[in-house]
């Protein structure tokens, strides 16, 4: 039996502890999931560890999201990328060009579950 691609399915970073939390109910049960509330860490942990998913904020204290994807891609170039924000309309082209300059994988905050649930789905298949 070889060992698995990835040490786990989702690496959750949001600076919000609720979302956190409900997205790891969210996932509970279908897929491992390491969440981080501060981008360092997440980071620390991506220097040792690979996901198959990273799903992140846009806006958060010491990095926005863009710029942690940059770092995140290259320790981990094979993980599928989730950009969330309550900032920037998903649906609006304008705005859809910004994220697809770094991710194609994009919701808007609020989202809901079934679209989270399904972009995750469609991304780990």
């Amino acid at each position: 039996m070889s060992a698995p691609d990835y040490d786990v399915d989702i690496l959750i970073l949001d600076d919000n502890p609720t979302i956190l939390e409900n997205l790891t109910l969210l996932f509970q049960g279908m897929y491992t999931t390491a969440t981080f509330e501060r981008v360092q860490d997440a980071i620390a942990y991506l220097k040792k560890h690979s996901a198959k998913v990273i799903i992140t904020d846009l806006r958060m204290p010491t990095m926005n999201g863009f710029m942690f994807i940059s770092e995140a891609k290259k320790l981990s170039p094979k993980a599928q990328v989730v950009l969330m924000s309550a900032f920037i309309d998903a649906q609006s082209p304008a705005d859809r060009a910004i994220f697809e300059r770094y991710t194609r994988n994009a919701l808007s905050k609020p989202y809901t579950i079934d679209e989270m649930l399904g972009m995750v789905k469609t991304l780990i298949a």
